[in-house]
């Protein structure tokens, strides 16, 4: 866990379940070491929440839209292209 930090911030995603608090303690370390947190999760109080009204083996669908998302908004603001990212190439040529 050591390459989060100050530069680098941690996206912790967590829903309502068995799992919730051992990312939500994980959060706490990262955060406690001096890391950027953002807590995606079903809970409204979030950085980036999602709708936690589903069945739990679907909610994993609304957090991946949300994680999307974030990558699109972090891409413009960086000024990078989301459909061309850098040192990704197409493996098949379209003929």
């Amino acid at each position: 866990m050591t390459v989060a930090g100050a530069d680098l911030p941690a996206l912790a995603v967590s829903a309502a379940g068995p799992a919730a608090a051992d990312v939500d303690e994980l959060g706490r370390e990262l955060a406690g070491s001096g890391a950027v947190v953002l807590r995606l999760a079903d809970d409204p109080s979030s950085d980036l929440p999602y709708p936690g009204d589903l069945a739990e083996p679907l909610r994993a669908l609304p957090a991946a839209v949300r994680a999307q998302q974030l990558a699109l908004a972090v891409a413009r603001r960086r000024g990078l292209d989301a459909d061309t990212p850098p040192g990704l190439r197409k493996v098949t040529p379209t003929r």
